[in-house]
């Protein structure tokens, strides 16, 4: 995909490379599924497309792309990650996979190279999942060729929660060992009100613990606008997702614990985050263009966006990438 270049191209462009997959559907935003997925064609069609990742979309609407599958061509092909329903217990949500899998598996059938299903994301049915379990959900990612994302509960008011969150990277960084594709894990990372927008401290204690362990990560809600910021739309301050992505890769580089990782994401100034040709600084951390694609690639994936457009503009206002 090509895109308009600059000075700041290369760091930027490691940066941002496929960073947000498009959310459409969910709050806030919650479009019906034609406008959203006309929206998705239209981007990856765009000149940002070079940011945009996948088209996240219910297992159980994947019936529905049918009709808007003539939006989409092998060389522009339909990119999607399915979200998969939550189980209340681990036996029904491996019920749920096994039955969401073979909605994937017909879709794949029905449209060859025009849709590309790599991803798989799902809702864990505790923080302390059983590693038989873990063991299970990873065999069949593998059997249907997904990259799973477990999302991980959170528990705010519970002083155990960082430890429990560590054990259960524990686990799945042991049984990633037997696999080429790994289990990555997710969090949710804000939503439409005060009390769904996690601590600075849960934040960074996931990014710490996900890099402990090596295990892949990825974000989901909340992440509209590049710098932390106070909004009036939820009444308190929301993540930036400029200063989660650059925590995740510092803390790589230079092997951050939590207390400098939540420097970082404190951080309101969009000054204090400098794209420079060859890197990518914060104060007087930084990482380069290098390591930030392989960083990018093996451990800090993205994160969902119900918008394209907000998070677009504010980095153009930022002076980050181009003006359209």
């Amino acid at each position: 995909m090509t895109h308009k270049t600059d000075l700041k191209t290369h760091s930027v462009e490691a940066f941002l490379n496929t960073l947000i997959d498009y959310a459409g559907l969910f709050p806030p935003a919650k479009l019906p599924l034609d406008q959203a997925i006309r929206n998705y064609a239209s981007y990856v069609n765009g000149e940002d497309a070079w940011i945009v990742g996948p088209f996240v979309i219910p297992a159980a609407s994947l019936d529905q792309l049918d009709e808007h599958i003539s939006l989409f061509t092998e060389e522009r092909p339909l990119l999607l990650s399915v979200l998969g329903r939550k189980g209340e217990d681990e036996a029904t949500s491996v019920l749920y996979m096994e039955d969401d899998f073979q909605k994937v598996e017909e879709l794949r059938e029905r449209y060859g190279k025009v849709v590309q299903v790599d991803f798989f994301e799902v809702a864990m049915p505790s923080l302390n999942p059983g590693k038989p379990y873990l063991e299970k959900v990873q065999k069949m990612m593998a059997e249907h060729r997904l990259t799973c994302y477990a999302e991980l509960p959170i528990q705010g008011n519970d002083p155990t929660w960082s430890d429990s969150l560590s054990d259960v990277l524990s686990k799945v960084s042991s049984i990633n060992k037997g696999y080429s594709q790994p289990l990555g894990a997710k969090l949710r990372s804000g939503g439409i009100t005060a009390e769904l927008i996690p601590s600075i401290e849960i934040v960074a204690s996931f990014i710490h613990g996900c890099k402990e362990h090596k295990v892949p990560c990825k974000f989901t809600a909340g992440l509209h606008h590049p710098i932390r910021m106070y909004r009036e739309e939820v009444g308190t301050k929301m993540h930036g997702f400029v200063n989660v992505f650059a925590a995740g890769l510092l803390a790589y580089v230079h092997n951050l614990e939590k207390p400098r990782i939540m420097e970082i994401l404190r951080d309101q100034a969009p000054s204090s985050f400098s794209f420079q040709p060859e890197k990518l600084v914060w104060n007087e951390l930084e990482v380069s263009v290098h390591d930030m694609k392989e960083l990018r690639e093996r451990y800090l994936c993205s994160y969902g966006s119900c918008s394209f457009d907000e998070p677009r503009d504010e980095l153009r206002a930022l002076d980050i990438i181009e003006r359209g």
